[in-house]
Formats: structure tokens, sequence, C-alpha cells
């Protein structure tokens, strides 16, 4: 008897002391954290309302107007109704993720294909356009010149000629609006969870390319704080050269100009003006960059800038020595001739049909027919061309959107211009590199996707689980999704390399049954791994 009347005042104590002593530690700890925000010196007061209080953590703990909370509870119903919605996500991602990888591989084997033949039958020609050459995959390496003026559209800078492209950078320096948050959950008993997140904002100074006059900002305080000079522009733009030459008789078009690389900031040699503010008065910094102030010297924006300071940099490629790999084609009739023998340019070089029997090849006319017919069609053209049609249209439906949506990506060409002098050799061992690179990328986007959504499907489960209490229900749904995840992960790997040896069916048959080789060892190894655990269980 004296015993239990022991333990109920040792309770009633724990209770009292619990109660009575816990708002007294909490303000102490927090009167102990002002202090030391007072002896750091992190705090801006002038800043109260936002900004600088929102680098402490334990600050947020006491509830800083900065940050907004919001508590939300999901009963173990909801739960299983979101569930259920990921269920039917999951079964979304596998059925798109098949046609992704399907695809991927088609078009990598028809890339390989395309590549081993072009590197037989490409020609190496120097910088001299030739007629016999055209509708024939070529290895053109040349001097590309700007022979058109190009000129920025809102500052006083052009070349007459000798610049490719002309790039301009204008940025403003103001403040930036981060949006940040962090969420805490817990699971409440009968499988429900409550879930705490907390959202706050932070402001930066920093030079932006773009302009944003923080009217939307959440914080009042920083609404119109943000200015620009008036008439100016800020952003990023390119000009490039109306007409452009390469070699002796070729005249290079967007796609070409495009994939050239390289070039140099520089600065002017005449006073820089801005064709929208006049008035600016800019200053070159040691960065190359061009600054100004609105109504002051550009040399304080430099220095020490202010909200509304601007600064400018400009970037040109210049004449430069290329080289092309692709189809030669002649120009439109619609440019005037560089030499006597006409104008050539570029297309992209395709996959052809062909006859499967060696002993009916193409002629060359018929070859360089068809080389061009199918140079000229769009990437659109090309993906409406591979879409399934009639009924098998609701039955492939995946198919077709994921050609329609990923038209840029799926199309194997050649068709590329690499900004220095290359052998053939050197450029078609870069062209095999990026195309393993895009298969590799593609696949692994697949993949995930397959295995995301196989681990979707199994959510309904894992969140059942959940309902059991006091913990039990965790740690089942924890173990649950690890089993769920090597079910997947095996599963993925599988169909894949089925994907894989059915996509190889057409365009490499050794690769393929090399893929049914590997795929039958697979699964042979995981039932052998399953057996071995079943006999050991018993």
């Amino acid at each position: 008897m004296a015993c239990l009347v022991l333990v109920r005042i040792l309770a009633a104590s724990f209770v009292f002391s619990f109660f009575a002593l816990t708002p007294v530690a909490a303000r102490v700890e927090k009167n102990k954290f002002a202090t030391l925000l007072r002896n750091d010196g992190e705090v801006d007061a002038r800043k109260t309302s936002g900004v600088q209080l929102i680098g402490h953590e334990q600050l947020r703990k006491y509830q800083d107007p900065t940050v907004t909370e919001t508590t939300t509870h999901e009963n173990f119903f909801q739960r299983m109704g979101n569930a259920f919605k990921a269920f039917i996500v999951g079964i979304i991602l596998i059925i798109f993720s098949v046609p992704i990888l399907f695809l991927n591989e088609k078009r990598s084997a028809k890339y390989e294909t395309l590549i081993s033949r072009g590197e037989n039958d490409c020609r190496e020609i120097g910088d001299m356009y030739d007629e016999d050459n055209n509708n024939l995959p070529v290895c053109a390496t040349g001097d590309v010149r700007a022979v058109k003026p190009v000129k920025d559209q809102n500052f006083n800078v052009q070349f007459e000629s000798g610049a490719i492209k002309l790039s301009t950078t204008t940025q403003v320096y103001q403040y930036q609006e981060v949006e940040k948050s962090e969420t805490t959950e817990k699971e409440t008993l009968g499988g429900g969870k409550d879930k705490v997140t907390r959202t706050w904002q932070e402001y930066h100074l920093a030079w932006v390319s773009g302009y944003d006059s923080g009217q939307s900002f959440k914080d009042a305080s920083y609404r119109g704080c943000n200015k620009k000079p008036e008439g100016l522009q800020a952003g990023s733009t390119t000009e490039t050269s109306e007409r452009v030459e390469f070699g002796q008789g070729f005249v290079f078009g967007s796609d070409e100009i495009t994939q050239l690389s390289g070039g140099d900031s520089f600065k002017v040699d005449y006073p820089l003006v801005c064709n929208g503010n006049a008035k600016l008065q800019w200053e070159l910094g040691v960065d190359c960059k061009y600054y100004a102030r609105d109504g002051g010297e550009g040399k304080g924006a430099m220095e020490s800038p202010k909200v509304g300071d601007v600064r400018v940099s400009f970037h040109v490629l210049k004449d430069m020595t290329a080289t092309v790999v692709g189809l030669q084609v002649a120009a439109p009739d619609k440019l005037p001739p560089v030499g006597e023998k006409g104008t050539g340019s570029f297309m992209p070089y395709r996959v052809i049909h062909r006859s499967p029997c060696p002993c009916c090849p193409l002629g060359e006319d018929q070859e360089k027919q068809k080389l061009y017919k199918e140079a000229i069609k769009s990437k659109p053209d090309l993906a409406g061309e591979e879409l399934w049609q009639g009924i098998m249209w609701c039955c492939c439906c995946a198919c077709n959107v994921v050609n329609c949506c990923f038209s840029g990506l799926l199309v194997p060409e050649i068709h590329d211009v690499f900004s220095s002098k290359m052998s053939k050799k050197e450029c078609f061992d870069f062209i095999k590199s990026k195309a393993a690179a895009m298969k590799w990328i593609i696949r692994l986007v697949g993949w995930i996707l397959m295995f995301a959504g196989l681990n979707m499907t199994f959510a309904p489960f894992t969140t059942a689980l959940k309902i059991f209490p006091f913990g039990i229900g965790s740690f089942l749904s924890s173990l649950g999704g690890a089993i769920v995840g090597f079910f997947s992960f095996f599963v993925t790997v599988i169909v894949a390399i089925l994907i894989i040896a059915l996509a190889y069916c057409l365009y490499h048959p050794l690769y393929a049954a090399f893929a049914f080789t590997v795929l039958a060892a697979v699964i042979t190894g995981i039932l052998v791994i399953c057996n071995a655990v079943v006999i050991e269980g018993k």
C-alpha cells in the first residue's frame, strides 16, 4: 500500500514539474537565443519585417512573423485515397515508359546504322564546292566568314563584317525573392498523419538578366523597391550576320550558325550609348563589362552597386575555321552565287530505305534522290510518318504521343558543325560518343519512369499497413516498401533488356540475339536465387 502511494506521489510530482517548468525553460531558451542574436550582430534591425531574420533556423521555432505555418491532418481514408491516385499515376508512367524505351532503342539502332554507313560513304572535300558531290554525305573544313553587317538592337554596337554572332547580356542589380519551406510529418493513431509546413521568403540583391519590378513580392516592404533606368531593355539577345560564307562556294544557314561556338568578350573603342536612354554614362570595368547608374556615374555602380544599377557585356564570334559533316546540297536559288560553280549548302544526312538484299543495291542517282528527299523533310513530318494509323492508333496512343512530343530527339541524323579543324575520323568519333550519351540518357529516363511507376502501383498496399498502431504499421510499411523496391528493380531490368532485344531485331539481329541471351541469364539467375531462398526456408 505504501509503495502504491509513493508511486502516485512521484507521478503527480512529475506531471506538475512538466507543466510548470516547461514554459519557464522555453522562456529561458528564447531569452538566451535573443541575447545571442543581439551579440552576434547578424540581424539588421532595419529589415525586421522579413529578410535578415530568415537565416536563423532557431528563431523560426518561435513563430517569427515572416514565417507562414500550415498544419494539415490526413486521416487513414484520405491517405488511402491519395494512394489510389498514386496507383493510377503509376500505371500511366509504366504505359509511357515502354514506348520511350522502345523508340529510343529503335532510334539508337537506326543511328548506329547511319553512322556506320555515313563514315564509309562520307567524302572529304576540303573547302571547295563541287556539284558532283551534291546530295552525298561530305566532310568539309574551311574558313567561316561573315560578309554582312551585324548590329545590336539596344546599343550602338555594330560590325560591318567579320562578326558571325553578337550576343548582348544586360543585367539589373535588384532584389530577388526566393521562397523556401520545410515540412515535418508525424504519424498518428489509426493510420493518419499530421503535416506541418513552414514557408518563408528570402530576399537577396544580385545582378539578374531580366527585370522584376517586385510588385508581386509577398513581403510588402520589398514591393516597389526594384527599379531600372527608363528605356533600358534587360535580358540577353543574340544577333547573327545576314550572310555567312564557308570555304569556297558554300553558304551557312541558321542550323550551321547555331552550332558554332566560342568567341570572346570585347570592348568598344567609342563611347557606348543605349538607344533607349542616351543619358546613361557607361564605365568599363576590369571584367570587360560596362556599368551605369541612372542619374550618376557608372564607376559607382561598378564599385558599390545599388538597386537599379545596370551592367552590360558583349560577346562576339568572329571569322573562324570550322568543320562540317552533313549532306551537301545546292543552295536555294534566292541566294546569290559565291563562286563560278554555284553555291552549296548543307542539310541533314538521314536514314533511307534500302533493299535488304545485297544483290540489289541502289544506284548512285537513285540514292542521291532518296537522300535529298529525306533531308528536306521537317522533323514533325518525320515524326508523323512514324505514327500508328487506323485502328492501331488507339492501341498505340502512348507511342504516338511520345513520337509527337520528342520528335526532335528521336530523329537520327548527321548534321554537325565543329568550331575547329578536324579530320573525318575525329568528327565521327565525336558523333558516336554523342549518340551513345543520348541513348543512355533516354534509357535512364525510361528506367526511372518504369521503376517509379511500379513502386507507385503498390502504394495502396504499403499505405494500408500503416493502420497498425504503436509504430508497427510504419515498420511494416517500410518493410513492404523495400520488398516492392527490389521487385520493381528486377522487373525494370527484365523489361528493359526485352525491349532492347525487340528493337534490335530489325536492325542488328546479332545484337538482338546477345540481348535475348542476357535476358535468359538474368531470369535464370533470379529463379535460382528464389529457389535457394525457398529451400533454405524449409
